[in-house]
């Protein structure tokens, strides 16, 4: 639980390193906008799961061992996206999103393979055809 908040606070002190533009740094949605809402999210996230209380009139029983299963699927989705960022510099971003929505599927119970790469394959390849085809737009990494 304590690495998801660092991760989360990790996020968000570097999303606070993102240059702004000139023309928008006035701005009240910019560029640092939508990071700094993810880990804000994701720490506020972080923080209800360990602190939720049971319901009302609900016992705790038969509880001990929901946390573990419940959280599995969390941290494969955290190593997920570290390593989908990490494969940003050595991939194509198509590929990295290919493979992130593939497993992604994976991870929440999809196990049949047909499924699985008609889906990733087929919004990595409709992405790249809207935004680098027909809007001609490149996304660098750098």
């Amino acid at each position: 639980m304590l690495v998801l908040f660092a991760i989360g606070a990790g996020y968000l002190l570097l999303s606070t390193e993102i240059v702004l533009d000139p023309w928008s740094a006035t701005d009240t949605v910019h560029s640092r906008t939508l990071p700094q809402l993810y880990g804000i999210l994701l720490c506020l996230a972080v923080m209800v799961y360990a602190l939720r209380l049971p319901r009302a009139g609900s016992t705790n029983e038969g509880a001990s061992g929901q946390p573990a299963v419940r959280l599995r699927p969390l941290l494969a989705f955290t190593v997920l996206i570290i390593v989908f960022i990490m494969s940003l510099y050595w991939l194509n971003l198509w590929l990295a999103v290919a493979g992130l929505l593939l497993c992604g599927l994976y991870i929440c119970g999809e196990r049949r393979w047909p499924v699985l790469s008609t889906i990733s394959v087929t919004a990595s390849l409709l992405g790249y055809l809207a935004i680098e085809q027909l809007l001609q737009m490149s996304i660098p990494i750098s």
